[in-house]
């Protein structure tokens, strides 16, 4: 009995977690289709990066996103091309609620990395305010680093380094 009744929490449990995992989805394609447009709308043309999870219509093992993270995969979401012709890569995220505003710490190095060859801008949408944001990526030296309930650490990106953009 005592099996049987742990075997259906854990059912629950994943089930939870992935009806999580699938609202998390839905959000970033909001995101997504709300700076997209923007960048249509603004005359910026923009190469989207395939994510391998978005290849399949199962989630990634995390064993696998590991390895394709450490390759250098799934940190960017596109490069693309301002109508000055200026060029820069790009990460979208979807915000409840900011500020404040936060980027995984691994994910802000790589971004980091990217600079000494092209600008990069963190674009945010926040659906409280349907707004964009956008972050130039500079140094992190001086950001706050916090820790976030699954383990991972984030930077807390000072306010005035994140600008609202016209739209």
């Amino acid at each position: 009995m005592i099996i049987e009744q742990w075997i259906e929490e854990q059912r629950e449990v994943f089930a939870l977690k992935e009806s999580t995992f699938q609202k998390r989805v839905e959000k970033g394609k909001r995101a997504e289709k709300e700076i997209y447009s923007y960048f249509i709308g603004s005359g910026v043309r923009f190469f989207r990066f395939e994510h391998p999870g978005e290849l399949t219509d199962k989630p990634l093992p995390i064993e696998i996103k590991r390895i394709l993270e450490q390759a250098g995969y799934l940190r960017f979401d596109a490069i693309c091309r301002n109508p000055d012709g200026t060029v820069f890569m790009t990460d979208l995220k979807f915000k409840a609620k900011a500020p404040p505003f936060y980027v995984n710490k691994n994910d802000y190095r790589e971004y980091w990395k990217v600079t000494f060859i092209l600008p990069f801008f963190v674009y945010f949408y926040v659906e409280s305010e349907d707004k964009i944001y956008r972050h130039e990526v500079t140094s992190y030296k001086n950001f706050k680093t916090l820790p976030m309930p699954d383990g991972n650490r984030v930077y807390e990106i000072p306010e005035e380094l994140v600008k609202p953009v016209e739209r």
